[in-house]
């Protein structure tokens, strides 16, 4: 079903689009020499419109160089933490394995040295 746009029982602004369409009939085509006048303010303004467009671009181009930098730098950060969370991890591994070396070793002495005596714990194992 199609909508009439004057129909005034359908659509509320009726009155206002009949004024809109009997003006558009009332349009007379310009003679060729007013766009000859209007032809400089139409390209000073398309001067300025590329001028802004210009600028823009030049501003997306930073910041697109900027965005890559930090993408870079970022993934060099990541990088460098995961060298630390491996270094952490072997160098965790290391202490427990040399902490259940101290430990054997002091089992050993203290059965050296008699059953019931306790070996003195020295420094940082104490």
């Amino acid at each position: 079903m199609i909508t009439e746009s004057t129909d005034s029982m359908k659509w509320q602004d009726a009155d206002k689009v009949a004024e809109m369409h009997s003006a558009l009939g009332k349009i007379k085509a310009h003679p060729p020499g007013a766009f000859a006048e209007a032809l400089p303010e139409i390209l000073a303004v398309l001067r300025v419109q590329r001028q802004g467009i210009t600028d823009i671009h030049g501003a997306v181009q930073k910041i697109s160089r900027y965005n890559e930098a930090t993408h870079e730098q970022f993934a060099k950060q990541i990088e460098v933490v995961r060298t630390l969370v491996h270094a952490v991890k072997v160098q965790d591994k290391l202490i427990r394995k040399l902490s259940k070396r101290v430990d054997s070793l002091e089992k050993k002495l203290a059965k050296k040295l008699g059953g019931g005596a306790k070996v003195k714990k020295t420094g940082w194992f104490g």
